[in-house]
């Protein structure tokens, strides 16, 4: 099975196989939701238009259509660092653990510790190997202190758990929080870096706003999107099982051969779907794939709303389109009383969710496959 390569929020890897017999013989392939791009890997279409109202993602496939080698040089200084870190935690691992045995015994108070971390890593400096190398991290002293931070922080935690387990953490389980201390500042530091470049940082290259951009996404916890009120992202880290997540792999992937096909004859957008529906010129050897954000109060990927009444648009575009679609959506009141009465085919199938987030998603649901044909 072929794989997406940035991980997105609502994937449709494993709706392939409801829909694959589904497909008619087209010339084109048209994606005006396309996020992950699932179906789109899935088909390898040899002609296709692929869009999606997020610059940032859009951009991201740009840079991999053109093979782009000061993105490919971005992400191998990601790649590299992530790497260091690890040889960097094994050299102050002893005098770390030493750090948190003193505080849960209770010889060392929370200030204390805080003072120690902070006079280990200035001390240590030199052993990071580049890490804290300018270009990369931008902001230095942001870097050290989330750094910092973050450590102190699961040592507290640390000290915590024990407590209510009545029980002390092996040496394997202190190093591997201890590590993920660590590289969770690394993630918090350029989720900050991000937060910034989106809302009003723009001395940065977009390229390497991008870079930042597809560590975070593949980073960040369950590939989840959300956001605060202030606009900021604000997905946690993923934890210990993200420590060794082999990164490098992933940019292999990006500048594959089978990439560099696939995305040979595709034309990208990053327009609003009806806006890049009336700029295209439709033919009835196009299919096209529908993935829109579903009909649920949690419906802002990437920060774009989608409420009741852009659904309502695409449902009277849809009503009208000569050429052949499938439409797959997550099934509520709104949408079946929406579609049922447009003279479309309409099948259903149940869906079980990985995550459920504060209870925005019913682990099972119904979804609907939406045809003219």
């Amino acid at each position: 099975m072929n794989s997406t390569i940035i991980k997105w929020p609502g994937g449709k890897k494993s709706e392939y196989k409801h829909i694959k017999d589904l497909i008619p013989e087209y010339n084109r392939y048209i994606e005006p939701f396309f996020g992950g791009g699932a179906i789109f890997f899935q088909e390898e279409p040899e002609i296709a238009m692929i869009n999606d109202y997020n610059s940032l993602l859009m951009d991201f496939y740009r840079l991999v259509k053109k093979q782009d080698e000061n993105f490919l040089y971005q992400l191998k200084m990601f790649e590299k660092n992530w790497d260091n870190l690890d040889k960097f935690i094994s050299e102050i691992n002893e005098k770390l653990e030493e750090i948190f045995k003193f505080f849960r015994e209770g010889q060392l108070t929370e200030r204390d510790i805080e003072k120690d971390i902070d006079f280990l890593l200035e001390n240590n400096l030199s052993k990071f190997n580049g890490i804290f190398d300018e270009k990369f991290v931008v902001d230095i002293e942001c870097m050290f202190n989330t750094m910092k931070d973050s450590v102190i922080a699961k040592i507290k935690r640390m000290k915590k758990i024990e407590i209510k387990k009545d029980k002390k953490l092996s040496r394997e389980d202190i190093y591997k929080n201890l590590e993920t201390g660590f590289r969770s500042g690394f993630y918090y530091h350029f989720r900050d870096l991000l937060n910034d470049c989106n809302l009003n940082r723009k001395d940065l290259n977009r390229t390497k706003h991008i870079a930042i951009f597809y560590f975070i996404r593949e980073f960040c916890y369950g590939s989840m999107f959300r956001y605060n009120l202030k606009g900021e992202f604000n997905i946690p880290y993923g934890g210990i099982s993200y420590n060794y997540k082999d990164f490098g792999s992933k940019i292999k992937k990006l500048y594959s051969n089978r990439i560099r096909k696939i995305f040979e004859n595709t034309d990208i957008y990053d327009k609003d779907f009806e806006m890049f529906l009336k700029n295209i010129n439709l033919s009835k050897n196009d299919f096209l794939f529908f993935d829109p954000p579903y009909d649920t109060d949690f419906s802002t990927y990437g920060g774009n709303t989608f409420d009741d009444t852009d659904h309502k648009r695409l449902a009277d575009i849809l009503e009208k389109l000569d050429a052949k679609f499938i439409l797959i959506i997550k099934n509520t009141q709104f949408i079946d009383n929406l579609y049922k009465n447009r003279g479309l085919n309409i099948k259903s199938y149940d869906k079980l969710y990985s995550y459920n987030v504060r209870g925005r998603n019913d682990r099972e649901t119904k979804h609907l496959i939406v045809t003219n044909y």
